[in-house]
């Protein structure tokens, strides 16, 4: 049995509103959504999580009940970022724990499995040392897998790829190699089995090409059964551009016959960003990524 067809709602959540992004989703003929928690900051007044812990239970319980009245599956949602800045030790270790723990409660009332955070990026942390990148992201993550154990979801950590607007050079964590290391560490951690997963974002691997990284197809490949999510997009290999499949350099067919060849079990999202003035132009590149989705998945036998 095949995954949802998913696309990620962050663009109609800013058009629509929360709501208004699942009835899209609907509309388009997609199965699930990846809903986005990573606007919502409680140190913003309109934010739903400034407002307490029981605000954000009965403003997620609502949603969920939305989203069951349209038969809309609500797969995975994306978190807080960026995780680590630098040596802001107020934001590092009060700002992005208490923002994650609230992305980890929004996530479970939902009733999606899985969050998915980045690890720390080099934009953020420019002249760290490779000791700093991994240590706080090593106790970053640690630090949010405790609230995922205690919500009952997965951390899903994402794949990233190079820093186009920074001298196109690599990102830290776009190095496979980097990126393996650190998950391996936190995937040996026995208190929190279960409770940790990796996310391919395709277009962020398929930038990190040109530097020699494995391919998307590749990247799956590696990491076989730990592939518990997915954020399926194009781009011309250099800019993280977030364009519809089979827009841009990405191996489509090879990227699905990786997922099939592992035994992906997740929901097949896509996380194209539809930036477009016009609305309906919006709606109608989503029911085209929905449809994209729906012909590469009629090659296999689920």
């Amino acid at each position: 049995m095949r995954g949802k067809i998913s696309i990620s709602t962050v663009v109609f959540q800013r058009e629509f509103g929360d709501i208004g992004a699942l009835e899209t989703a609907k509309d388009v003929g997609a199965e699930a959504v990846d809903l986005s928690l990573a606007d919502e900051d409680f140190r913003k007044e309109d934010s739903v999580f400034s407002k307490g812990d029981e605000a954000v239970c009965e403003y997620y319980t609502e949603l969920k009940k939305k989203a069951d009245e349209l038969g809309i599956i609500i797969g995975q949602t994306h978190g807080f970022n960026p995780p680590v800045r630098g040596e802001d030790e107020e934001y590092n270790t009060v700002v992005v724990p208490e923002n994650c723990r609230l992305n980890c409660m929004a996530t479970a009332i939902l009733g999606a499995p899985i969050c998915v955070f980045h690890p720390a990026g080099t934009t953020a942390n420019i002249g760290a040392t490779d000791e700093f990148m991994f240590d706080k992201t090593y106790d970053y993550i640690k630090t949010v897998l405790k609230y995922a154990k205690q919500y009952g979801v997965k951390f899903g950590l994402e794949t990233v790829g190079s820093n186009y607007k920074l001298n196109n050079t690599i990102d830290f964590f776009g190095d496979f190699n980097k990126y393996l290391d650190i998950y391996s560490r936190i995937d040996a951690i026995d208190e929190f089995k279960g409770h940790f997963t990796c996310c391919v974002d395709s277009g962020h691997t398929n930038m990190a090409v040109q530097f020699g990284m494995p391919t998307v197809g590749d990247v799956i490949r590696k990491m076989g059964k730990k592939v518990g999510a997915v954020h399926l997009h194009d781009n011309n290999g250099c800019q993280d551009q977030h364009t519809i499949i089979g827009r841009g350099t990405v191996n489509w067919h090879d990227v699905f016959d990786a997922l099939y060849e592992v035994g992906f079990s997740g929901n097949y999202n896509s996380e194209t960003y539809f930036n477009y003035k016009d609305r309906d132009f919006m709606i109608e590149e989503a029911r085209y990524t929905v449809n994209v989705i729906k012909r590469l998945l009629s090659r296999y036998s689920f």
